[in-house]
């Protein structure tokens, strides 16, 4: 909620208070559907680096470093959100948007109904079809489609 309301400083204390806790628990778990651990804590400091936009290589680093097969088996939509956070990084990065469709692409192939029903993505797929050009990202007017994301 802080990096929504653009809250840097809240943003970056929450996370620091979570890592405290993640050092003490150790591993990745889901206990009572909680879904925290080491793995989610990065995923939450991908989310943070994504949606204030502060250094895309650093982002897109972080995100490249991230094994969600760490999570537990059940997380499914955890998996898709890093790629989601990696399309919106590379969707604002000049000529990004062929990385991010793969990424969407990666997303949908995790979780297929996840691009339709997650906000942010069909946002961004919207975002990517108002400027796209001809063959610059083949397969995107395909996922807009099945995404129900108007052109």
């Amino acid at each position: 909620m802080a990096t929504r309301l653009r809250q840097r400083t809240d943003a970056q204390q929450r996370l620091e208070e979570a890592e405290q806790v993640v050092d003490d628990l150790g591993d990745d778990r889901n206990d009572m559907w909680t879904a925290f651990g080491p793995t989610n804590v990065a995923l939450h400091h991908l989310s943070v680096a994504a949606a204030l936009a502060d250094n895309h290589h650093d982002a897109v680093d972080l995100g490249n470093r991230i094994d969600t097969n760490r999570l537990p088996p059940a997380l499914v939509s955890r998996r898709t959100q890093v790629h989601f956070d990696l399309a919106a990084v590379h969707s604002q990065r000049p000529g990004g948007d062929p990385q991010a469709l793969l990424h969407l692409l990666e997303g949908e192939r995790i979780a297929p109904q996840a691009v339709r029903h997650n906000a942010d993505a069909r946002h961004l797929i919207a975002a990517m079809l108002r400027r796209a050009r001809r063959g610059d990202t083949p397969g995107l007017a395909a996922l807009a489609e099945r995404a129900d994301v108007a052109a």
